[in-house]
């Protein structure tokens, strides 16, 4: 039963790579993350050369989707009617 914990503290940091990354994108963190602070979804979004917002969710945890669906739908939706 380790292995979904290996899974997490063992990946390689790809934080080199990110100015790599050129398709738009956004990144949307839980103010309420104790798994993942939220300066690192912020650092995220500053290292994502197209990122084109950084949305947080007043009071969700790491599982963002999951605590308000309803909000999370509602930015990616926009998000993606911004691409077409």
């Amino acid at each position: 039963m380790s292995y979904p914990l290996d899974a997490l503290i063992g990946r390689d940091d790809i934080t080199s790579k990110l100015k790599s990354l050129a398709c738009p994108s956004m990144v949307i963190h839980g103010t309420d993350d104790i798994a993942i602070e939220i300066k690192h979804g912020r650092q995220l979004a500053d290292g994502l050369p197209a990122c084109q917002e950084f949305c947080e969710v007043k009071g969700a945890g790491h599982a963002v989707n999951l605590a308000r669906p309803d909000q999370v739908t509602d930015v990616i939706e926009a998000f993606l009617a911004n691409m077409a």
